[in-house]
């Protein structure tokens, strides 16, 4: 009985041991329940959910610059016109998600999983995509300027040559086509052979020349007769 009386009273304090140690399992499962009606009060610039399962999550036009999502689930959401400006996206899944005039200026999105993702008019300047999965996404009108892909995958992807080679990096990513880019080795251009110098051709009065008199021939002096 004294046992059984024990284990009663330390099970509040082993459930906040539990909170303490995992405060984000605990958070993760709130922000979910709190979608799940609508609440997007969690939704907000600079919040941390790295590792929660948001799957499906419906938070279009909302604001998440640098926000720390690093293996966040958000596969299959309504992601439209999200703002993900500076954001820790690395190894976040956000397959078949729909990110039409989605924003990720400057993100981390490192070995990102957006295979299948509408990404429609994205923008993606100067986001760090190296590794990412875009393979079968639509990129129709997305703007690639200063993006790194290297060893991205791109395979079946809707995305055309000139908008790829905006980016700055595609070293090794696997093209729609199924082949992988190699960059072009860079050619030496040799420079130009200088003129020939031009010859002084002013001559200087030879050493061994005799020297011009200055003087005037005086003629002699006439004497008059008486």
């Amino acid at each position: 009985m004294r046992t059984r009386l024990h284990i009663f009273l330390w099970l509040p304090l082993l459930g906040l041991i539990l909170v303490s140690c995992f405060p984000g399992g605990s958070k993760c499962q709130q922000t979910a329940g709190r979608l799940m009606k609508m609440d997007l009060s969690d939704i907000i610039p600079g919040v941390k959910l790295s590792g929660c399962d948001l799957t499906g999550a419906q938070i279009p036009t909302t604001d998440l610059t640098g926000s720390l999502l690093t293996e966040t689930n958000l596969s299959g959401g309504d992601l439209r016109a999200v703002n993900f400006s500076n954001t820790d996206l690395r190894a976040a899944i956000l397959a078949g998600a729909d990110l039409t005039g989605a924003n990720f200026g400057k993100a981390k999105m490192e070995a990102i999983n957006l295979n299948g993702a509408v990404l429609k008019a994205v923008s993606f300047k100067n986001a760090n995509l190296n590794g990412a999965n875009l393979s079968n996404a639509d990129l129709t009108g997305a703007d690639l300027s200063g993006v790194s892909l290297r060893g991205a995958n791109l395979f079946g992807a809707v995305v055309s040559m000139d908008q790829l080679l905006k980016a700055k990096d595609l070293t090794g990513a696997t093209l729609p086509d199924g082949s992988v880019y190699i960059p072009p080795t860079p050619t030496v251009t040799p420079s130009p052979s200088l003129p020939p110098s031009k010859v002084n051709l002013r001559t200087t009065p030879s050493a061994t020349s005799p020297p011009i008199s200055a003087t005037n021939t005086i003629p002699p002096t006439s004497v008059q007769k008486p």
